[in-house]
């Protein structure tokens, strides 16, 4: 899932080079290496699925996404967030327990892009998003997510790098000198 870029001169984030490749081919490198996915796909214009009808933002994309899933546990993260933490990922998954999905939450926020959810939550989320004028985080909230709080996040991604999300040039830039500083891996598919 990516916005239309309007803060990067109107390129889609989806398509920004990073490490060789679009993000979004990053990113989805990134969840394939978590080694736990039977399917990655990309939602949003130009995506694998189409936004859902009469939603609009990340909203839609998330409705989007629990349609074509329907059942079990969906995973869900922004294709502007470059260092996915396997380790994050599964973790959150164990978190969730009996819970309705799983929303992490540090100093910056809810995470409301890089959560696991009940694919069936389909049509409950839409009802709570129409409640809360499609801002996902409380309706996630509203429809029984446990949340994940920072000490907890912290022992899977210490320096929360999952988090950090590409949203203007400088973002970029700064994307590409943590990943050459702190040596990490881009696990490509190609």
């Amino acid at each position: 899932m990516g916005g239309k870029g309007s803060r990067l001169g109107g390129v889609r984030k989806a398509d920004l080079p990073f490490a060789g490749m679009a993000l979004v081919d990053v990113v989805g490198a990134q969840l394939k290496a978590v080694g736990i996915f039977e399917d990655v796909f990309t939602v949003g214009s130009g995506g694998d699925v189409e936004d859902a009808q009469g939603f609009v933002g990340p909203a839609a994309g998330v409705v989007a996404a629990c349609e074509k899933v329907s059942s079990g546990w969906l995973f869900v993260c922004a294709c502007d967030m470059p260092f996915v933490s396997p380790a994050l990922v599964k973790g959150l998954l164990d978190a969730a327990g009996k819970a309705e999905g799983v929303l992490p939450h540090w100093r910056a926020g809810y995470e409301p892009l890089f959560v696991w959810l009940r694919a069936e939550l389909g049509r409950a989320l839409k009802d709570a998003l129409r409640q809360t004028a499609m801002r996902l985080a409380p309706a996630m909230l509203a429809c029984g997510f446990a949340v994940a709080e920072e000490p907890f996040l912290r022992r899977y991604d210490p320096q929360l790098l999952s988090f950090f999300n590409i949203n203007a040039r400088g973002d970029l830039e700064e994307a590409h000198r943590i990943a050459k500083e702190k040596g990490i891996k881009i696990f490509a598919t190609h």
